[in-house]
């Protein structure tokens, strides 16, 4: 100690190492650290302890250590959450002074101020908040299940280091038994003698099945009028109850019926507890009546008010209305039960997934419309970012075969992998720009492609129409680019004119299907689902 009352340390050769006047910061390149414990500690400028005095700090009986609170002009040391390496940016943060667990963060908040979905950084008590389905919780506090969220580069760095704080990685594995058979479900549309072409008799649904193998038709959709009556609503759907060789199975909901606002409400009441024994007497007698093999639900989605026909509609009960719903129609009802579940993070979580495919006999995975005119913006972080990306993605879909199986917990024998006889098209931006850094135009209600000339819908089109283009057959059309294959996506990609008008659009032949065939058998999977039979 010095006379004007500066404490300066020196090594064995009188050399000053530190000085108080330094305001504690040091002479490079060592820090000293005084805590008020009776424990001086020297560290080297990385970090490293080269000399202490004082009685050891020991960790608290709970385990955890002993923390400091970081104040202007300390020096710092490891072992505490996020830690990277001395510096500034640790002020008014926690610090361990001893062994024993480091502290959590305080709660955490997003850049619009909402606190964080995940992590000790979403409880602010030391509680680890997982996230829904037990997907990749990263370090900054959000779920995903890419590999920025799930990835550990260090797995003996600090904590809240790595890219992932919990429940990490995102390589699949199958869940439970393998499965006893392996299913070909094909959906048909009842719908598609109102286009221009491409109509499909029951006729030629009997002969596709005889050809093709399906083991389960789906009749895309019967109604549910007031009073949740089934009814059918073609009269294609008699011929389709004398189909033979396949299950019969008769589809309820769909994309308009969920979201359209004079339906928009049905499965949200139908599956309360008021409704549902109603609900379901009258679907069993419907599919006794008419001698079904099955019943599916493709209600489009659970618990999502963004979606704008479900504002004021959807409720945060409706997952386990559905889950409940399900039980009870299982306990009574003998045919074959099947749900569809879409293969995105944001709306599978409101469903109680692992529950539900506890009770169903297959969930048909949506695992196509991956992408679409909806993800137009100016938003890479939500994924509205009018990327030219295609629908069918492999390295997208085995993430959601991840999510939903190896992180969430449904069995592997209960999910269908779904597979689009259709592609996704947008009007490029740039028609000699195809890769996902490129753009599309238009706005998420709003397509600029050119519609089908069958199907006639902006942004989607079929098969058969794609093959019409190729092979030139489609009046007014030129090839600009393609078929080319991806193999990123493991699908074609086609940019093509009709009348001037540019066209980039995604899909999948017949090689590429059968190929995704034989890696869900890999993947034990219980089959594979065609949207659908007659595109």
């Amino acid at each position: 100690m010095q006379p004007d009352g500066n404490f300066v340390l020196y090594n064995s050769n009188d050399f000053p190492l530190w000085s108080s006047k330094t305001n504690g910061k040091g002479s490079t390149p060592y820090c000293l650290a005084l805590f008020g414990y009776g424990h001086l500690t020297l560290y080297d400028s990385g970090c490293t302890d080269l000399w202490h005095v004082g009685s050891e700090i020991k960790q608290n009986p709970d385990g955890s250590c002993v923390t400091h609170d970081v104040r202007d002009g300390d020096n710092c040391k490891d072992r505490t959450y996020g830690f990277k390496g001395c510096g500034p940016d640790l002020q008014q943060g926690k610090i361990c002074v001893s062994p024993g667990r480091p502290p959590a963060p305080d709660l955490q908040k997003d850049a619009q101020g909402n606190t964080v979905k995940c992590g000790f950084g979403a409880s602010g008590n030391g509680t680890f908040v997982r996230c829904p389905l037990n997907i990749c919780c990263s370090k900054s506090g959000f779920c995903n299940t890419t590999d920025d969220y799930c990835r550990v580069e260090d797995p003996n760095a600090n904590p809240g280091v790595n890219s992932c704080q919990g429940d990490c990685g995102n390589t699949y594995s199958p869940v439970g038994p393998t499965p006893s058979d392996f299913k070909k479900i094909g959906y048909y549309e009842s719908w598609n003698k109102e286009w221009k072409c491409l109509h499909m008799s029951m006729a030629s649904v009997q002969n596709a099945v005889d050809k093709r193998k399906y083991t389960h038709v789906h009749y895309a959709f019967v109604g549910i009028r007031e009073g949740f009556q089934p009814y059918y609503k073609e009269n294609s759907f008699i011929d389709f109850i004398n189909l033979h060789g396949v299950k019969k199975i008769a589809s309820f909901g769909g994309w308009a019926f969920s979201t359209d606002s004079e339906t928009s409400g049905v499965f949200v009441h139908a599956t309360k507890p008021e409704n549902r024994g109603n609900f379901i007497n009258n679907l069993i007698n419907f599919a006794n009546k008419y001698g079904l093999d099955g019943l599916d639900f493709d209600w489009e989605y659970p618990s999502a008010p963004d979606i704008p026909g479900l504002k004021g509609v959807a409720t945060p009960e409706d997952g386990a209305n559905y889950l409940a719903f399900l039980r009870e129609l299982k306990s009574k009802y003998k045919g074959s039960i099947s749900i569809a579940a879409p293969a995105s993070f944001w709306y599978l979580q409101a469903f109680p997934i692992k529950e539900i495919a506890e009770i169903v006999d297959y969930i048909v995975y949506m695992t196509y419309d991956l992408h679409g005119q909806w993800d137009a913006g100016n938003d890479k972080n939500s994924g509205h970012d009018s990327a030219l990306k295609s629908h069918v993605h492999w390295g997208e879909t085995k993430d959601a075969l991840t999510m939903v199986i190896t992180k969430a917990g449904a069995e592997s024998r209960k999910i269908m992998l779904g597979l689009g006889l259709y592609g996704r098209s947008f009007q490029p931006a740039d028609i000699n720009c195809w890769t996902p850094d490129c753009k599309f135009t238009g706005t998420r209600e709003q397509s600029n492609a050119s519609p089908g000339r069958c199907t006639g819908t902006s942004g989607y089109i079929s098969n058969a129409e794609i093959s019409e283009i190729v092979s030139g057959k489609f009046s007014g059309t030129s090839i600009v680019m393609g078929p080319r294959y991806d193999q990123e996506s493991d699908s074609y990609i086609l940019t093509y004119t009709v009348n001037e008008n540019p066209n980039w659009v995604s899909y999948m032949d017949n090689d590429i299907m059968n190929k995704r065939t034989s890696l869900a058998r890999d993947l034990g999977l219980g089959g594979t689902v065609e949207w659908a039979m007659d595109l």
